[in-house]
């Protein structure tokens, strides 16, 4: 895939991004505002405070703290987004290498179904010289 075509994912621009974050990964407790990153025994380094988006509905759990998936989801980004860049890498290798097979493919079948052209070719004309 190039950078013209309109699906095109610049996955190492996105890579670079995540490499420059800090460490993963990161954490959202359900009581905090915040998404955390245990930094040592009995700390915890603050990444970013959050604030609800009003159309959050939103879970309790049996201590009455508020769930937020929005900072769930920023939480696992830290581990989810180089997951994902390793993975559309290994598919692009794979769909490179199946291109290549069928380019194969391609130039044997053409090469054959030349030669079957040629043969039914020199089929008829003994025919006719036949009759």
């Amino acid at each position: 895939m190039s950078e013209t075509e309109p699906n095109y994912v610049d996955v190492a621009a996105i890579r670079e991004r995540a490499d420059k974050a800090t460490p993963g990964p990161w954490e959202y407790d359900g009581m905090h505002n915040e998404i955390q990153k245990y930094d040592m025994p009995g700390f915890w380094l603050i990444i970013s405070e959050c604030r609800s988006a009003p159309d959050q509905e939103y879970q309790q759990d049996q201590f009455k703290h508020m769930y937020d998936a929005n900072f769930d989801f920023i939480a696992h980004a830290r581990t989810d987004v180089p997951a994902l860049c390793d993975e559309v890498e290994r598919l692009q290798a794979q769909l490179a290498a199946a291109l290549a097979i069928l380019a194969a493919l391609h130039e044997t079948c053409a090469y054959a179904c030349a030669g079957a052209d040629e043969a039914w070719e020199r089929y008829e004309k003994l025919r006719e010289e036949g009759s």
